[in-house]
């Protein structure tokens, strides 16, 4: 079988096995539920294991969540154009299990891929809830920012991809919950804002 094979198949497989967590197919490799204002996805692939025979197959898969008035505002806050691809966090499926077993993931084309798909499920149902369920809201994600500077100072939490990224998040957070003084004082404050950015915040805040 092709990646694009197995990634169809294991598609629907997991829309059925997931479907009690709200979960659906939004595209081929690409689940997702909205809660309230917090759209989740879990995303995944195939990929032929180079160098190993050619029924092998590594999944990768990674779990994400994004507020879109957030991100529309990070990226205001960045100089970026709003692109909905990017999501306010995102983490590696596999490192949120216990021991990070990186090696789990592994598929061979003869072996059940109903079996496979029965495992991912249940280590999403047992890990991946958990991850979403810290960060489905606007208030547990100012908590995140208030408790990590940065997206190296949590091993557990999540981590946004773009550059300067986190501390733009961050504003923007504030900015939806309209915490004023805390955010004038955090663009103050703080050495990750460039000073571009840190006009864009004040702007903002000058208008509200």
């Amino acid at each position: 079988m092709t990646p694009s094979e197995l990634n169809k198949e294991l598609t629907y497989l997991l829309h059925d096995l997931l479907a009690d967590t709200g979960f659906r197919k939004k595209r081929i490799c690409c689940l997702f539920r909205k809660e309230n204002e917090c759209v989740q996805e879990f995303s995944f692939y195939f990929t032929r294991d180079r160098g190993l025979p050619g029924n092998t197959y590594s999944l990768s898969a990674a779990l994400s969540f994004s507020f879109p008035k957030v991100d529309r505002l990070t990226s205001h806050f960045m100089g970026e154009e709003y692109n909905s691809k990017w999501p306010t966090g995102t983490r590696t499926f596999y490192t949120v299990l216990p021991d990070i077993p990186v090696l789990k993931y592994k598929y061979c084309s003869d072996d059940s891929l109903k079996q496979f798909a029965d495992m991912v499920s249940q280590d999403f149902h047992s890990y991946a809830l958990s991850f979403y369920d810290k960060y489905n809201t606007i208030d547990k994600l100012e908590s995140h920012f208030e408790q990590y500077h940065d997206n190296s100072s949590c091993k557990n939490g999540f981590s946004v991809v773009r550059t300067n990224g986190y501390w733009c998040c961050k504003a923007a957070v504030l900015c939806i919950s309209q915490k004023w003084k805390k955010l004038q004082q955090y663009v103050d404050e703080t050495d990750f804002l460039i000073l571009e950015q840190k006009e864009k915040i004040r702007e903002y805040i000058s208008n509200k």
